[in-house]
């Protein structure tokens, strides 16, 4: 399978088609994905198809029972994941003025969770992820009286 010119493939390769690649890959199938995205079946198989061949290579593994990513096709995956989620925050921002996913994360906890559990739970990912999101962790009980003074009635 031979991949097309990369100025060709910019004006080939759409959202929607990032959208379907992210939607098997999540369903585990094409008939999954098309119930996410309340497509018909040939149209997410017509939209992978079109898709792989504008890459030059097989993003999924096809299974006696659905699909599994490729190594090459999870690459591919996590980079629309990004592009998906940049585009959330541009249409939010376009329409309303304002970002998606934004805010504050306050977690509180004893002293043995905050030291013990908290550190292993996935926040900084998520900070990461959503850049709109802030993190602020609590622990103790003065710290979390405090805060939740501080909380509107």
């Amino acid at each position: 399978m031979s991949a097309i010119p990369p100025r060709r493939l910019e004006a080939r390769l759409r959202f929607r088609q990032l959208e379907v690649v992210r939607a098997i890959a999540e369903a585990g199938s094409v008939r999954g994905a098309a119930e996410r995205l309340a497509l018909s079946a040939p149209a997410v198989s017509k939209a992978l198809a079109e898709t792989e061949h504008a890459l030059g290579c097989e993003l999924f593994t096809r299974l006696p029972r659905g699909m599994a990513p490729t190594p090459r096709g999870e690459r591919i995956l996590s980079h629309a994941r990004l592009l998906l989620n940049e585009l959330d925050y541009f249409l939010s921002d376009a329409i309303t003025g304002e970002g998606v996913n934004q805010g504050l994360l306050r977690l509180g906890a004893s002293p043995y969770v905050g030291n013990r559990i908290l550190p292993a739970l996935p926040v900084a990912s998520l900070v990461l992820i959503y850049r709109r999101i802030s993190a602020d962790f609590l622990q103790g009980v003065q710290e979390l009286r405090e805060a939740a003074r501080q909380l509107p009635a």
